[in-house]
This record gives C-alpha cells, structure tokens and sequence, in this order.
C-alpha cells in the first residue's frame, strides 16, 4: 500500500546522511530527472542534474579524483567545471540509476525510478519482513517495515523503511545497514546511511546548465 502510494506521487525530496559512508546527499528527484547535491569533507563535494537524454555534474579535484577516478591533471583541468554526458554514454547511467552493478560514481540514487527501487526492504529467506512497533521518525507518527535492501543496491544488507501512520501512508524515512564498495574501492566497508523523505508529488524544476564541457573532451585528456 505504501509503495503504491508512493510510486504514484512520481517525485520526492529525499537527504541522506552518510550516503556512500562518507557524504550528505540533498537530492530532488522525479521520473527521468533529478537533481543531487553531494557535500563531503574527506571525499569532496559535487553537484548532479539528470534530464532524460543528458547527465551533467560539477565537483572539486577531490571529487573528481576520489569518486570518479579522474587523474591528478584532469581533475585539477575540471574542477568547478559542468560537465555534460550524452544518455548514450556508459556514464550516464551510473550517475542517472547507480548500483552495485556498475562503478560507483555518485552515492545515493537521483531519478525517481533508482531511489524508488532502492527505498522499500525486500524479503529473503536469511530476512523475511517484518513490521516495528508503532514510533516516531522525524517528528512523525509511523511504523516500520524491515527486511533485505534491494538488489542491486549498493552493497548487501538489511533496510527499515518508516511509514506514516495518517492517510496517505507515505514512507518519511528510513535507514540501511549496508556492507559493500565505496570510494578507494577496497577493502569492503560497512556504515548505516539514514535517509529522510518529504515534498511527495510537488514538481521538480530541473534545467541543464548554460555552459558544459563535453565528456569526450575529458576523456581525451584523460
């Protein structure tokens, strides 16, 4: 009931601490687009915006270097730069829908789609769902619903989503346990992330920079 709820408001203003061990992610997110704000004071800070045929993100040399591999002379060439990438790009996909299926570039899912595959507990036989007595998550009335996180997620682990308790029934929150590959890439780490969830349904501005830099210039440099 509460992930078709959910799914039918089609956007949702979502921040997570802790996204990818080491961020806060503020993320505005709708069906194809999206808009992520990553700020972090050990892996670097960036900035996200999808559209359905184009990706663009902005970050520092720490960033750039860090999360999405770039060289020493890259980075510090791009760094504060908006950079565009084409949806036909293998890129783009891992910064539209990120998973554990491809290379992590981005922490916390942006499109309406990723972070609603990603946000609802699922069962396993190890994790069946259970339900939490009645409590409260930022300052709402709610009951939570814990299992496995989704495949394809970004690591293994167990999830708790917290449902409002009052008509429409909507998730306000929840946290994931999740073992997997972050930044630096080995060895596996494992940290809670806890995500917040308001603003269901209201439309989500989202408007492509006005001055891009090609991905396949950067890769030429690199």
């Amino acid at each position: 009931m509460a992930g078709s709820a959910a799914d039918a408001k089609g956007s949702v203003h979502c921040v997570t601490t802790n996204c990818g061990l080491v961020a806060t992610c503020v993320t505005d997110s709708a069906a194809g687009r999206g808009e992520q704000v990553v700020t972090s004071t050990s892996e670097g800070n960036a900035t996200f915006v999808i559209l359905p045929d184009m990706a663009y993100f902005k970050a520092d040399a720490q960033y750039l270097s860090t999360w999405l591999k770039y060289s020493a002379k890259s980075a510090s060439t791009y760094a504060g730069q908006w950079i565009s990438v084409p949806s036909a790009n293998g890129l783009y996909a891992q910064i539209a829908s990120p998973d554990i299926t491809n290379s992590v570039s981005v922490p916390a899912p942006i499109t309406f789609e990723s972070l609603f595959a990603n946000m609802l507990p699922v069962a396993t036989p190890a994790t069946p769902l259970a339900f939490t007595k009645k409590t409260t998550f930022d300052g709402k009335k709610v009951v939570g619903v814990s299992g496995s996180v989704a495949t394809g997620a970004f690591g293994t682990g167990t999830q708790v989503v917290y449902i409002s308790t009052a008509s429409p029934y909507l998730p306000v929150g929840g946290t994931e346990t999740v073992t997997g590959f972050f930044p630096g890439g080995t060895p596996e780490a494992t940290g809670t992330f806890t995500s917040t969830y308001s603003e269901w349904g209201k439309p989500v501005s989202v408007s492509p920079p006005t001055s891009t830099i090609p991905i396949s210039s950067v890769n030429s440099l690199q």
